[in-house]
């Protein structure tokens, strides 16, 4: 059962200004401000109890500026007036903050500010809160249930804030509070962000951008049977029957990566859901962090499907499977997908000889190959394919690849962890039967 707490927004005119008492000596200087957040960031901070009472408030936080300029451990150290949730919003605001660093003898460090923020509120517009049109089924909660917590039997809670679009899409979540942690909770919560579907609210009867509070609880009664991690099936490097397409994975590329002008990637360990898609993932790893890279990779998720039934024809449901997202920077900047195709189907061998050219056999030809130009399709299917080369020319090996196209199917993500294109080149050899 998912439940939630609203949070009303409203427009919020403020004052931001800095001082802080240092203990430098006279050469030191004091940090300053880079940026503050706009009005518009400071949508969905107001409370609804201030919002009902429709008070001026002040707030002053005591903060850490670290040597990079980051502003952190902000202390509520006065609010007037108090219980109204100002000291709760001046925390949440202060993430947005970010400061040049004070000097000594030329170099930065870590100091001490307090920061006080005035809160003014005009007269309120007339606020209708957002109302859920959509929220994930019990299946589908099942489905994005961490693996090792339902492994062991461990029950779980997550909270999110989320912000709601002016069309009711629920993006940008961030996990405020979870238990037990260690689990993958909080990640399993993240997967299911695009499930929710909200009414937006109103201001003066026009849709507003607006932030929730989003609890959701994780139920493993009776899940113990399920087994311990070593019987779990784990893939490496599974079919990928959908995939981001390269404007997908190219319109995701980190902005603070592009202005820094570098490449990363991000590795992943996920589980599977009953439909071959995925569910909750952890980072395994990023390089370099501190540039958007995991946001970026895990805002993909979504696009990709694998398959339901393995080999032996078992459900991948609960599986777990190894993804890696990279964005090389040569590649970033080019115009042409790069992924290298994998093929994970082909015809049988049966099949093969059955197509064998008649007339290279009949010249006591053994042995030729094709190269075939297709389009790939999701699923992985082939289309449109004509021959670009066959050895030896002119003995049919052209013409008898193009009947084996039907039969084989490629991966659309490449091991390299990028998009693979959507017109691909590949080699087919054919071989005599003894």
């Amino acid at each position: 059962m998912v439940n939630f707490r609203k949070l009303a927004v409203v427009a919020a005119a403020f004052a931001l200004c800095a001082g802080a008492a240092f203990s430098q000596p006279p050469e030191a200087t004091q940090a300053q401000w880079v940026r503050k957040p706009t009005p518009a960031e400071m949508l969905g901070s107001w409370s609804l109890e201030a919002l009902k009472v429709g008070r001026d408030a002040e707030v002053d936080l005591l903060c850490t500026v670290t040597v990079l300029g980051n502003v952190t451990n902000c202390a509520v150290v006065r609010e007037a007036p108090e219980n109204l949730g100002f000291g709760a919003s001046a925390i949440r605001i202060s993430k947005l903050f970010e400061m040049k660093p004070a000097t000594k003898d030329g170099k930065a460090i870590e100091s001490r500010v307090r920061i006080p923020l005035k809160f003014n509120n005009p007269t309120p517009p007339m606020i209708v809160e957002p109302d859920w049109l959509k929220r994930p089924n019990s299946e589908q909660l099942g489905d994005a249930y961490p693996p090792r917590a339902m492994e062991i039997g461990k029950s779980g809670k997550v909270v999110m804030e989320c912000e709601v679009t002016v069309t009711g899409n629920v993006h940008h979540c961030a996990v405020v509070a979870e238990d037990p942690k260690g689990l993958d909770f909080g990640n399993a919560a993240l997967s299911l962000a695009n499930l929710f579907q909200m009414r937006p609210a109103l201001r003066d009867g026009e849709a507003i951008e607006s932030r929730v509070r989003v609890p959701i609880s994780f139920s493993c009664a009776g899940c113990q049977a399920i087994g311990p991690v070593q019987t779990r099936m784990h893939f490496r490097s599974p079919p990928w029957l959908a995939a981001p397409t390269f404007e997908q994975w190219k319109a995701a590329y980190p902005a603070k990566a592009r202005a820094a002008g570098a490449g990363g990637a991000v590795n992943f360990e996920c589980g599977f859901k009953g439909d071959g898609a995925i569910g909750a993932c952890a980072v395994q790893a990023e390089n370099p962090r501190n540039l958007g890279f995991a946001a970026a990779a895990r805002s993909l998720l979504p696009h990709f499907k694998s398959i339901s039934l393995d080999g032996d024809n078992k459900s991948t449901r609960g599986a777990s499977v190894s993804l890696t997202i990279a964005w090389p920077k040569d590649v970033v900047a080019g115009d042409v997908a790069r992924g290298a195709p994998e093929q994970f189907r082909g015809p049988t061998e049966e099949v093969i000889r059955a197509a064998f050219p008649k007339a290279a056999a009949a010249e006591g030809v053994t042995a030729g190959t094709a190269i075939l130009q297709c389009g790939l399709v999701e699923g992985g299917g082939l289309q449109q394919c004509r021959v670009v080369q066959e050895t030896p020319a002119a003995k049919g090996f052209g013409a008898a690849a193009l009947t084996l196209a039907g039969d084989i199917k490629l991966s659309l993500w490449g091991t390299d962890g990028q998009p693979v294109p959507r017109t691909v080149a590949f080699r087919v050899p054919l071989k005599k039967s003894n």
